[in-house]
């Protein structure tokens, strides 16, 4: 296995995967980044013994020891989606939609259920007709407090893949014209909805209707709630969390509902009695405060705690806009339910800066990137698809790292993190530049202009560097110096001829004649 020493975030410049003992006071082999054998899409459950069970396709791993021993990659006799532990005694996974359960850590399996098409009863809310079996993202099968088992699900009415093609962001990637960003471009409606299980997943039924999040009662318009997670609270009521594309997470709850409903303009005398449990009827979904890229999240309650853990990626609307909505992967910790969130840190980034908390914009609103982003350096990156699992005293994180040129320490491919729990519980700050930075200058004489020095390189505001040019920019985004410069079709120079002064460093960028 590849180890890269200890994991550090909140330092500067351009390694990332640093000591970190005289800041944190953990061992060296306490916090580390391995490579993961088993790739994208991991999924994490406990083995019966308590060890942590890292499952993927008909592949697994065991891992014990507090992270020290990472077995080897065995075969199991079929592929999995997600699994989850039904109880003390066998796991339950999902392949397809299918279920199957096994007592011995997955060396065999038995046919438990399936979600069949022809045996559930479709609809949207009111209305007759199939809308889709829906498709799950992976590891998302939960089992609840009561024992009922359920799994999220989301559905998709999307545009042609001509026009897909068409509605992107692009940028330059090594000279050539590229495709860096379709969802969020693309017309999409994307909802939500679950299925759940009351004996153990032999049977199963479908929530009622569909998830979308309408937005100030629908005056504010109708936008996706995609690819949920779910987690189940103390008093039994079951929340999911979405992707969407307001630039913040939005999460939908479910209650138990007792309800009697007048009957319309026709039949006012009518009324109906509905009454059903938790994870039947679903709420319109309401914002977090937690700046959210269009791209999923992964809860999960830690087991020492009671406390909530979420993984995603958390990038501010300018960030997005830049082309960097996967470029931070963070982590934050709820010890309300999911109410208020502290503890923020970043797990791992790219090109932008690590961070503490990420402020959301005031009011949730359209976060993607724009329709050129300018040139992107090469060690941009898709940091996403995070899951989390626990076993002893220690939270395992799991991610891909995708990216042409990782930063120095950096690896590529999927990523695997051992921590303590409690390291959880500390809090990054936000980026603070090293002392001697040099200082960006457009023109001359010129202006000084605002820019966070790190990794030898600057990062701006379009709208700075815009105005310093005398250029239009509608909107603005977070990008590096050379992708705005590019962004707004400037011819510049770069004069680096005093970036080592002692006393004044600077780079100065002058408009080409």
């Amino acid at each position: 296995m590849e180890l890269i020493a200890m994991h550090s975030t909140a330092m500067p410049g351009a390694v990332l995967a640093v000591a970190m003992i005289a800041v944190y006071a953990y061992a060296a082999d306490e916090v580390r980044e391995i490579h993961n054998p088993l790739g994208f899409a991991t999924s994490m459950t406990n083995a019966n013994n308590g060890d942590l069970l890292l499952m993927r396709g008909n592949k697994r791993i065991r891992i014990s020891g507090g992270g020290e021993t990472v077995g080897e990659v065995e075969k199991m006799p079929m592929g999995i989606s997600g699994v989850t532990r039904l109880d003390d005694q066998y796991l339950i996974c999902r392949t397809g939609m299918k279920f199957f359960i096994s007592a011995d850590d997955g060396t065999t399996w038995e046919k438990r259920g399936e979600i069949d098409k022809e045996a559930i009863s479709g609809g949207e809310g009111a209305f007759p007709g199939w809308i889709g079996l829906g498709v799950p993202n992976y590891d998302v099968l939960i089992r609840a407090n009561d024992g009922r088992l359920f799994l999220p699900v989301r559905g998709c009415a999307a545009a042609s893949e001509v026009l897909a093609r068409q509605l992107a962001a692009s940028a330059i990637i090594e000279g050539t014209h590229a495709n860096v960003e379709g969802h969020a471009h693309r017309p999409e409606a994307d909802y939500s909805f679950c299925y759940f299980s009351e004996d153990e997943g032999r049977t199963w039924k479908k929530s009622e209707g569909t998830i979308i999040i309408w937005k100030d009662n629908g005056f504010g318009g109708m936008w996706p709630a995609d690819e949920p997670c779910m987690i189940d609270l103390p008093d039994g009521e079951l929340r999911m969390f979405f992707r969407t594309t307001l630039g913040r997470i939005y999460t939908s709850r479910s209650g138990p509902v007792d309800v009697e409903l007048r009957g319309g303009a026709w039949s006012p005398e009518k009324r109906q009695h509905i009454s059903a449990p938790a994870g039947v009827y679903w709420d319109i979904p309401l914002p977090t405060d937690l700046a959210a890229a269009y791209t999923p999240c992964r809860v999960r309650r830690i087991p020492s705690t009671g406390d909530l853990l979420l993984v995603w990626n958390q990038v501010s609307s300018d960030e997005i806009r830049g082309s960097y909505s996967r470029c931070r992967l963070s982590t934050a910790i709820s010890r309300d339910q999911g109410q208020t969130w502290t503890h923020f840190r970043t797990i791992d980034r790219a090109v932008i800066a690590p961070a503490g908390r990420v402020a959301p914009d005031p009011e949730p609103s359209m976060a993607r990137a724009l329709n050129f982003v300018g040139e992107i350096p090469g060690d941009w990156a898709h940091l996403d698809y995070p899951n989390l699992g626990f076993f002893e005293d220690k939270v395992a994180i799991s991610w891909t790292r995708a990216t042409k040129q990782p930063l120095p320490g950096q690896a590529r491919g999927p990523r695997l993190l051992i921590a303590p729990v409690s390291w959880l519980y500390e809090d990054d700050d936000a980026y603070t530049a090293p002392a001697g930075s040099p200082k960006l200058v457009i023109g001359n004489p010129g202006r000084e202009v605002d820019a966070t020095w790190i990794d030898d390189r600057f990062l701006v505001n379009l709208t700075d560097i815009a105005a310093a040019f005398g250029r239009d920019a509608p909107h603005n985004m977070v990008c590096t110096l050379r992708q705005a410069v590019t962004a707004l079709e400037v011819e510049a120079l770069y004069d680096e001829s005093q970036m080592d002064d002692a006393n004044d460093p600077m780079m100065r960028v002058i408009e080409k004649e």
